[in-house]
């Protein structure tokens, strides 16, 4: 682009206008009738008008903008418009002064016509064409938001605010196009250039996805069903829960029936009152949680006419033995014994029938002969699931087997018996050992400090006071520890 402060000098012009008749004549400086500025700018152009002297009268001229409200025309020396004399030459240079918020094309132009000839003359005209940009001004968005949701790219764009024109771009990842596609979070700039200026901007994109149910729990107590559900954490978004019975929305407010209790972020758990008497044992629980990236529903779960006393179990040889006892039973088709190496992702490994309906304590035992083939890990965790003739399901709490407890030093189980912790564990010789619980944010709640002996061993540890939600429990002595996770509902 051509720009900038025109220098005025008094020099011979040639001829560039097209004549009515050869007495006057216009000329410009510079010599190309198209000039470049940006807006804002100041900058000075000339004119040079000319009398021949070849009728005997003088030449009017009048120099003009065709906006003045934008490109407005300053007088230097000689005025914008007037009379040069017969036989005479004026040069007249004034200054245009363009707005900021000038763009686009604009017309200065000189007329010049015979002071005194009549009707009969005939005007002649020479004109500057303005071609006026501006700096570029932008806003960086993404689309349709800044923000990534399970790995999907999305598009940046710098979009032109300001009507800027003849403009290049640079990312910071060297791409050169008005848009570009990521698909990574992170910090991402533009600079958008021309002859005028820049301007340079920068967006934070965000990575998340949609919640994803990492566990849940379903148990009866007495007349309550408890439903505690866990998501996997979504990253910087923060997530809302709605719990539904069937299809119909229960309001998060406590009441007679229902208690909802959001424990951290990315654990929620429901409460329903009265199972048994208001008509709640079959309907079907669950809840939704959703963030910027969308939303999951969790399993249904269903209250169902089982009271399980206790759920326990141990290592003994190269078996796990399970037991459990139920003290009613209602409906009850079967018990299906599920096995997990993680803690999270639970399979079935074999089915007891129930007793259909029972008012009296029955007991219940299984053998998982299965575990030599998983010696290579820790521990393994076992759940009971149980279903009635419906089809209606709940979970038992979960408990944790250590698979070298009995060779060596660890954890057998911990299982949550009432308000009570019942502990399991053994130790390869007799000496001092410390157990503690903390929840998830390191907060101590218990510290015992006991003295155990050689092999099999069983603690108490009182949990009546313990808020709802996940806690580590740890067993260590002076040479080595273990931690296993365990939930109050």
């Amino acid at each position: 682009m051509k720009r900038g402060l025109l220098v005025l000098a008094f020099f011979f012009f040639g001829a560039l206008g097209l004549f009515a008749q050869v007495d006057y004549q216009i000329s410009q400086q510079p010599n190309d009738n198209e000039v470049f500025a940006c807006a804002g700018e100041t900058f000075t152009l000339l004119f040079r008008v000319r009398d021949v002297g070849t009728n005997g009268f003088p030449t009017q001229y009048s120099i003009t903008s065709s906006n003045p409200g934008e490109v407005a025309l300053v007088q230097l020396d000689e005025p914008l418009s007037g009379v040069v004399n017969n036989g005479v030459q004026r040069l007249i240079a004034f200054q245009v002064v363009v707005a900021p918020n000038a763009l686009g094309p604009y017309q200065i132009t000189c007329v010049a016509n015979c002071a005194g000839c009549g009707p009969t003359s005939q005007p002649v005209d020479l004109s500057f064409f303005l071609e006026v940009n501006t700096q570029p001004n932008i806003a960086l968005e993404g689309i349709p938001e800044p923000e990534i949701c399970n790995g999907n790219p999305i598009t940046l764009e710098a979009f032109l605010e300001n009507g800027a024109y003849d403009v290049d771009y640079l990312w910071s990842t060297n791409e050169i196009t008005p848009s570009i596609s990521v698909n990574t979070g992170g910090q991402y700039q533009v600079k958008v250039e021309n002859a005028c200026g820049f301007d340079i901007e920068t967006l934070i994109v965000l990575e998340g996805s949609t919640p994803e149910v990492e566990y849940q729990d379903c148990v009866i107590e007495g007349s309550d069903l408890i439903i505690v559900v866990s998501f996997l954490d979504p990253g910087d978004y923060p997530m809302t829960f709605q719990w539904f019975e069937n299809n119909d929305l229960i309001v998060d407010q406590p009441t007679d029936d229902y208690e909802i209790l959001q424990i951290t972020p990315t654990l929620i758990q429901l409460i329903v009152h009265n199972i048994f008497t208001n008509g709640h044992d079959q309907s079907l629980f669950r809840v939704r949680a959703a963030n910027q990236c969308g939303q999951t529903i969790s399993e249904g779960c269903m209250a169902v006419p089982i009271e399980l006393i206790y759920f326990a179990g141990k290592l003994e040889n190269d078996a796990v033995m399970l037991q459990w006892a139920t003290a009613s039973e209602l409906n009850n088709e079967l018990f299906t014994i599920e096995r997990s190496e993680d803690g999270e992702r639970f399979l079935p490994i074999g089915t007891l029938p129930g007793a259909g309906d029972s008012y009296e304590q029955l007991n219940y035992s299984f053998a998982d002969h299965a575990v030599a083939e998983l010696a290579s890990l820790p521990t393994v965790y076992y759940r009971l699931k149980q279903t009635d003739y419906d089809g209606a399901f709940s979970y038992s709490n979960v408990v944790v087997i250590t698979l070298d407890g009995v060779k060596d030093f660890g954890i057998i189980s911990a299982t949550l018996d009432g308000a009570n912790l019942q502990l399991q564990y053994h130790l390869p010789a007799d000496g001092g050992i410390d157990i503690q619980v903390f929840d998830l944010n390191g907060r101590l709640y218990r510290n015992v400090s006991t003295l155990g002996v050689e092999g099999f061993n069983q603690q108490g540890i009182s949990a009546d006071d313990l808020p709802a939600g996940m806690y580590l429990l740890r067993l260590q002595d002076r040479q080595r520890q273990e931690t296993v996770k365990f939930v109050i509902p």
